[in-house]
């Protein structure tokens, strides 16, 4: 929208001020205007209009225009801010997200030059809207801020998913589910425990089974049957021979029959008396062979036994040996691994550490950034009382 104050009825030029003459000239066609031709108050209701429509170069046109004849014009000086802080009219300073693309710079030369020719009365009016424009640009800055932390710590919790993933993954079981470090130790320590049971019951029985031992040792010799003929046969046949002399006090046996009784009956008895003394005899002998081989068979066992017992004597080293090199095996995997789990660890500490100070900084950008719109929101509420306009 082209406002008719710049424009020349006659040839269509661009009018300027003659501050001497208080006149417009046209530089092309050398008419004059008297200031009553332009009324000051068709300008800024012109640019106003302007400024609203979102027709920002006549909106300037009319209120640099206006600032040629009244350099103090307070309508003029903020519609030139508020043009060049892109803001297209006084009520969308209160809303905070109409700072984002406002040139910092030219808006802030604008409001110290507005703030430098204003009247006095009008220069709080300025500096509020200089420090809003701070206080916008600052919220904006602090949002960037937060954009920026938010990055971070997305990369650093990508990170710590991956190095947790990692340090939970150590291998993977027959049906290809991950195995973490826990689980690895739990089943290395269930097998050294079986083991280390299986090898001692084994040692056990194997110490315990010494064969040539005195309660293991079976005598192979044959038992024999002894016959033994004790004292008592012998008093036994006396006393018959004896009883068969007296028979004859007695009983009254007559000597001749007595005499014939005895010597049948020794005749009866010799032979068989004669048997046993050589069946005793041989028993005699016997049991002396047995004797002779229990003996033999006892000094074998016991050097067997000796010799078992020597032979065996590395059983205890053995089976330390058996015990502490699986021991040892599984202790070097527990630590190994603990030291594994303890340096993945420090390092998700160290991740967790990281996305917590990236966590309170945007926490505390979040509450600057409040802070800044209260103060934008406050800030237009003192302009509302200067400018009953708002």
């Amino acid at each position: 929208m082209n406002i008719k104050d710049h424009i020349c009825p006659s040839c269509g030029g661009t009018l300027r001020v003659d501050i001497a003459r208080q006149m417009y000239e046209c530089p092309f066609c050398g008419m004059t205007f008297d200031y009553d031709y332009f009324r000051e108050e068709n300008v800024l209701e012109l640019a106003d209009k302007a400024l609203t429509a979102g027709e920002i170069y006549s909106a300037k046109q009319a209120y640099e225009f206006m600032l040629t004849k009244e350099p103090d014009n307070f309508v003029a000086l903020r519609g030139i801010s508020l043009i060049d802080m892109k803001m297209f009219g006084v009520e969308k300073l209160k809303d905070v997200d109409n700072y984002r693309n406002v040139n910092l710079s030219a808006a802030g030369n604008s409001l110290d030059k507005a703030i430098e020719v204003c009247k006095p009365e009008n220069k709080e009016y300025f500096v509020l809207m200089k420090d809003m424009l701070s206080a916008g640009h600052e919220y904006f800055r602090e949002d960037k801020l937060i954009q920026k932390e938010k990055e971070e710590r997305s990369k650093a919790a990508d990170k710590l998913e991956e190095k947790v993933k990692e340090r939970d993954e150590v291998s993977k079981d027959k049906e290809g589910n991950p195995m973490d470090a826990h689980q690895i130790i739990a089943l290395c320590t269930a097998w050294l425990v079986l083991w280390c049971l299986m090898s001692t019951v084994i040692f056990a029985v194997v110490r315990t089974s010494n064969p040539y031992s005195e309660k293991n040792y079976k005598n192979r010799s044959e038992e024999t049957t002894r016959v033994r003929y004790t004292v008592q046969t012998y008093n036994d046949d006396y006393w018959v021979i004896y009883n068969a002399y007296n028979a004859v006090d007695t009983e009254g046996m007559d000597p001749a029959e007595a005499s014939e009784a005895r010597q049948r009956y020794v005749a009866e008895h010799t032979r068989s008396y004669e048997d046993r003394r050589e069946r005793e005899e041989e028993q005699r002998e016997r049991e002396e062979r047995i004797k002779e081989e229990q003996e033999e068979e006892e000094r074998l066992r016991r050097k067997n036994e000796a010799e078992w017992k020597e032979k065996h004597q590395k059983d205890i080293p053995v089976f330390i040996a058996v015990i502490a090199i699986p021991s040892a095996i599984v202790g070097a995997i527990v630590f190994s691994l603990k030291r594994r789990q303890k340096k993945y660890n420090s390092g998700i500490d160290e991740l967790n550490k990281i996305i917590e100070g990236h966590s309170a900084e945007i926490r505390r950008h979040e509450e600057h950034k409040n802070e800044l719109k209260e103060r934008i929101a406050s800030s237009y509420k003192v302009l509302s009382c200067f400018d009953p306009v708002i």
